[in-house]
């Protein structure tokens, strides 16, 4: 049985599942202030789940690690945190600076046509 995907409290700490089917691995990112540490996720087929003892309210993110292989559709790049899809709230607003994709890469060509 697969995890529930997002982060979700249970009786042994925080869970934490993502699905990320390309990535050769994932870390978790825990964040206290300007120190982040992180937590690498285990696989279960395509999704990456982690343990954290944390409290609610806990900032964090992912790196996902895998190919830069523009021709393949895959974009990684650990460098950049990931914000969680299934997040339920933010802490703020992401914004995404000039300079936010450091390797040069027509991006109309890698994204899918209309129907």
């Amino acid at each position: 049985m697969m995890p529930p995907l997002g982060a979700r409290f249970t009786a042994a700490g925080a869970q934490f599942a993502l699905c990320a089917r390309d990535a050769e691995h994932v870390e978790l990112c825990l964040f206290d202030g300007d120190r982040e540490t992180r937590v690498p996720m285990r696989r279960q087929h395509d999704i990456h789940v982690a343990m954290a003892d944390v409290q609610p309210g806990q900032c964090y993110g992912y790196r996902a690690h895998g190919p830069w292989a523009p021709e393949q559709k895959l974009l990684f790049d650990s460098s950049k945190l990931l914000v969680d899809p299934y997040a339920t709230s933010l802490d703020r607003i992401p914004t995404l600076p000039r300079n936010y994709v450091a390797r040069s890469v027509r991006w109309r060509t890698l994204l899918s046509s209309p129907i």
